[in-house]
Protein backbone atom coordinates (compact mmCIF):
# COMPACT_ATOMS: atom_id res chain seq x y z
CA UNK A 1 0.00 0.00 0.00
CA UNK A 2 0.94 3.61 -0.36
CA UNK A 3 -0.53 6.20 1.67
CA UNK A 4 -0.11 9.77 0.76
CA UNK A 5 -1.52 13.43 2.22
CA UNK A 6 -1.48 16.24 -0.24
CA UNK A 7 -3.39 19.17 1.65
CA UNK A 8 -5.75 17.92 3.38
CA UNK A 9 -6.50 14.74 1.13
CA UNK A 10 -5.29 11.31 2.15
CA UNK A 11 -5.02 8.80 -0.89
CA UNK A 12 -4.40 5.45 -0.07
CA UNK A 13 -3.17 2.72 -3.41
CA UNK A 14 -3.12 -0.70 -3.44
CA UNK A 15 0.21 -2.27 -4.91
CA UNK A 16 -0.05 -6.09 -4.59
CA UNK A 17 -2.62 -7.46 -6.71
CA UNK A 18 -2.68 -10.59 -4.38
CA UNK A 19 -4.59 -8.56 -2.11
CA UNK A 20 -8.59 -8.81 -3.07
CA UNK A 21 -9.59 -5.52 -1.16
CA UNK A 22 -8.71 -3.69 2.55
CA UNK A 23 -10.18 -1.68 5.19
CA UNK A 24 -8.88 1.84 5.67
CA UNK A 25 -9.47 3.15 9.46
CA UNK A 26 -8.34 6.73 9.97
CA UNK A 27 -9.33 7.78 13.71
CA UNK A 28 -8.35 11.42 15.38
CA UNK A 29 -5.65 10.84 18.02
CA UNK A 30 -7.05 13.53 20.09
CA UNK A 31 -10.14 12.74 20.05
CA UNK A 32 -10.40 8.99 19.36
CA UNK A 33 -13.32 10.47 16.49
CA UNK A 34 -13.18 7.55 13.34
CA UNK A 35 -13.02 9.85 10.21
CA UNK A 36 -12.62 7.09 7.77
CA UNK A 37 -13.84 3.85 7.93
CA UNK A 38 -14.00 2.18 3.97
CA UNK A 39 -13.11 -1.05 2.66
CA UNK A 40 -12.08 -0.21 -0.89
CA UNK A 41 -10.03 -2.35 -3.90
CA UNK A 42 -7.99 -0.51 -5.64
CA UNK A 43 -7.81 2.86 -4.18
CA UNK A 44 -9.27 5.13 -1.66
CA UNK A 45 -9.19 9.31 -1.70
CA UNK A 46 -10.74 11.34 1.86
CA UNK A 47 -10.76 14.49 2.15
CA UNK A 48 -9.62 15.29 6.63
CA UNK A 49 -10.73 18.13 7.28
CA UNK A 50 -9.34 19.48 10.42
CA UNK A 51 -5.55 19.43 11.76
CA UNK A 52 -4.24 17.30 14.11
CA UNK A 53 -2.41 14.09 14.51
CA UNK A 54 -4.45 11.14 12.96
CA UNK A 55 -3.71 7.29 13.34
CA UNK A 56 -4.08 5.06 9.80
CA UNK A 57 -5.28 1.74 9.95
CA UNK A 58 -5.25 -1.01 6.96
CA UNK A 59 -6.59 -4.52 7.48
CA UNK A 60 -6.45 -6.99 5.12
CA UNK A 61 -7.16 -10.94 5.48
CA UNK A 62 -3.66 -11.09 5.89
CA UNK A 63 -2.54 -8.53 8.57
CA UNK A 64 -2.99 -4.96 9.25
CA UNK A 65 -0.73 -2.04 8.76
CA UNK A 66 -0.60 1.15 10.86
CA UNK A 67 0.52 4.37 10.62
CA UNK A 68 0.33 7.96 11.73
CA UNK A 69 0.07 11.65 10.03
CA UNK A 70 -0.41 15.34 10.73
CA UNK A 71 -3.06 17.60 9.05
CA UNK A 72 -1.63 21.12 9.53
Amino acid sequence: FRATINGNSLTILKQEEAIPSAQAVVVNAATGSVVVNEQFTNSLSRPITNAGVYVLRIATANGELTGQFIVE
